[in-house]
């Protein structure tokens, strides 16, 4: 599963604050869904709850059939197991900064920044 950089930057700094981002219209501020065949799929969701927190979910035909603990580092691996089936996602982005770093990179906020910006944005239209 693919991210764009900025949008991952911005999900890991949510999740390193630690505090619930405050006049967010909904509890999930992002999420995402693979497709993984045979009716399963997985969702990532980041949500706003006391601290932001990843909701890693996998279902089977619309039926939730595993919970993973939640997570707080947002790119990577996410293991899912029904019955004999094992499922990996993988949540990465293609960015390669300037400073070699895949992915969100602290001597780049500028990325993360926009994407702040855009997101905050479409908040606001609700309100």
């Amino acid at each position: 599963m693919k991210v764009e950089a900025g949008m991952a930057h911005l999900i890991q700094h949510w999740l390193d604050m630690g505090e619930r981002i405050p006049d967010v219209k909904d509890d999930v501020l992002q999420s995402y869904t693979e497709d993984l065949g045979d009716g399963y799929q997985a969702d990532i969701k980041i949500c706003n709850g006391d601290g932001p927190w990843i909701d890693a979910v996998l279902f089977k035909d619309g039926h939730e059939v595993q919970t993973l603990e939640p997570g707080f580092h947002f790119l990577g691996h996410y293991e899912f197991q029904h019955g004999d089936r094992k499922f990996v996602v993988e949540v990465d982005t293609d960015y390669v900064c300037p400073h070699g770093v895949r992915g969100p990179c602290n001597a780049c906020d500028v990325a993360g920044d926009l994407a702040y910006d855009a997101w905050r944005e479409d908040q606001r239209k609700d309100f």
